[in-house]
């Protein structure tokens, strides 16, 4: 059962926290939901929107949640898993392109070099090279990513300004 909170971020004089409300969504506010398991990227149910600026808004916002979330699925989907790679494809490309080998690999070269230590997991040193292979081999996609990223943003500041306008205008009414 997936389990949804409301959460309100409080600030205070040197310090911000965020606490967790019981509420709903026709309460007026969003509900947040736990991380996805592949791209760790928070579902929200959204409140119902009070007019067609705000609906349209919020159509904005879940289409750039659904653009994050399948990037970042894919992205963290490439890092972790194995992938099945043809005969004719290299190994040390292969080591680069799989964290799970890579990390197989390094761990039974530092246990071949004779160390009397039990070897089970790598260091944040050894784990940057292939962190760093994997953003340079990848560097296009990632470039690409923030360039759309930004573009949709820059379009969703611009209608949130809108839907603040019309809803002050309304107010002053």
């Amino acid at each position: 059962m997936t389990r949804w909170s409301l959460l309100q971020v409080i600030r205070g004089p040197g310090s911000t926290f965020i606490r967790q409300l019981n509420g709903a969504v026709s309460s007026g506010r969003n509900l947040i939901g736990p991380p996805d398991p592949v791209s760790n990227i928070r579902p929200i149910k959204r409140r119902d929107p009070r007019n067609d600026a705000e609906k349209a808004l919020h159509k904005l916002e879940e289409d750039i949640w659904k653009f994050n979330h399948n990037f970042w699925s894919e992205q963290n989907s490439k890092f972790d898993k194995v992938s099945t790679y043809p005969q004719s494809v290299p190994h040390s490309t292969i080591l680069w392109q799989c964290k799970a080998l890579f990390i197989e690999k390094t761990l039974s070269e530092r246990r071949q070099q004779g160390n009397d230590e039990p070897v089970q997991k790598l260091t944040a040193n050894e784990l940057s090279a292939f962190y760093k292979q994997f953003l340079n081999e990848r560097y296009g996609e990632q470039a690409m990513y923030f360039r759309c990223w930004f573009q949709r943003n820059v379009a969703l500041t611009w209608l949130l300004l809108k839907v603040r306008v019309y809803n002050l205008l309304r107010r002053q009414k």
